[in-house]
């Protein structure tokens, strides 16, 4: 693959896809408009891995041309871009790469309704723990049909065809020779773009230390960039938590007056307890993305960190409204009631938590857990576990 645009497919794959496979399907709401009922169609083909049905619901036309104008100012360079892009990211599945799996980790999709921007929002919940955040940009074609356009990550804070214009830029020189022969087209440089390809792989595979090595090696203007960044911090995240919460820092430092990187920055406040700044950006993440159970809990969490224990009680009362099917609600509840001794309330989200999720709670490392020595000992819990 000779051309620039033919690349764009790793690319894509490597800065912009979350990569984990599991698919559980976990549906929160029925849809009520077109923009629901299209939101949640896409994401079951996601859940079933039908990437050929998926892609049918993406204009990859618009979305070309979004990319296309962020990489030239040209028409006619947009144009034979263009030209390029669009045969190269239908050679194989689109929604593929963009939702790009390895065989890592079990992953469920809820879907959340509509923001206040109205845009379709689906929360993907990792097994191991943590979440991510996709907002689906819709347009109408020129045939009044209702199509997808672009993608926005939370845990990027910008739309997939930004990244993947960005990343164009970082791997391409102008060549005077190419540009008059393609009207605007660009020499790739070689050394680079195999190094992307090894990421990509890297990240496919989960190999997260060999990965984050072929990032280090890269120039320091290049690795600083915004979409290298992240990537480094998501490999950093599956092997050493000091060099993650490096790379978070130095996040924080280039990109952190953005608001739009408010949810990516919660781990890094929390880390250097700053509670106050933890706590804005979870407020800052429900308004761009969703007011859901899963921001409430990790709001109850800093809450719980910095003393806020009544606030930290009202933050999971709210989670159990919006999401009373979910394990992580009961459990934020009862991490909650627990900092208030508040034993009779920390008991009752145990028995649901027995009840409806089968946990045994009679086993020695919960009873002998330091941080239930009082509840253990309480008349709530001894009445509880006859």
């Amino acid at each position: 693959m000779k051309q620039v645009s033919l690349k764009l497919v790793f690319l894509f794959s490597l800065l912009m896809s979350t990569g984990f496979s599991e698919l559980v399907y976990a549906q929160k709401s029925k849809p009520q408009a077109t923009g629901d009922k299209l939101a949640m169609e896409f994401m079951q083909h996601l859940v079933d891995r039908d990437y050929v049905s998926a892609d049918k619901m993406v204009d990859m036309k618009a979305y070309g041309t979004k990319v296309a104008k962020g990489v030239f100012d040209e028409e006619s360079q947009q144009r034979a871009f263009l030209s390029g892009f669009l045969p190269s990211i239908r050679k194989s599945p689109f929604t593929q790469k963009v939702f790009a799996t390895s065989e890592a980790e079990e992953l469920s999709y809820v879907y959340l309704g509509t923001n206040l921007k109205a845009q379709p929002i689906i929360r993907m919940d990792y097994a191991s723990g943590g979440h991510e955040y996709v907002k689906l940009i819709l347009r109408k074609t020129i045939k009044g049909e209702l199509r997808i356009v672009d993608f926005g990550f939370a845990s990027t804070g910008a739309l997939s065809s930004t990244g993947t214009a960005n990343a164009t830029k970082y791997i391409i020189k102008p060549s005077e020779s190419i540009l008059k022969r393609l009207l605007g087209g660009v020499e790739p440089d070689q050394g680079l773009v195999d190094k992307f390809k090894k990421v990509a792989e890297y990240r496919l595979k989960g190999d997260h230390i060999n990965g984050y090595e072929v990032i280090e090696s890269f120039p320091e203007a290049l690795k600083n960039q915004k979409e290298l960044i992240l990537t480094s911090i998501l490999f950093a995240s599956g092997f050493d938590e000091s060099l993650y919460r490096q790379k978070l820092s130095k996040f924080a430092e280039l990109y952190g007056d953005d608001p739009l990187h408010a949810f990516m920055l919660i781990d890094h406040y929390f880390f250097q307890q700053d509670w106050g700044s933890a706590i804005d950006a979870v407020e800052m993440s429900k308004k761009e993305w969703a007011d859901d159970a899963a921001l409430n809990v990790i709001l109850v969490g800093i809450q719980l960190e910095s003393g806020l224990v009544d606030e930290a009680i009202s933050s999971s009362e709210y989670a159990r409204t919006l999401e009373p099917d979910s394990e992580m609600v009961y459990w934020s509840g009862f991490s909650a009631y627990l900092s208030a001794k508040k034993f009779e309330d920390a008991v009752e989200m145990l028995d649901i938590l027995k009840n409806n999720f089968n946990y045994d709670f009679s086993n020695e490392e919960f009873l002998q857990a330091p941080e239930n020595y009082y509840l253990v000992q309480s008349k709530a819990f001894k009445t509880w576990a006859k």
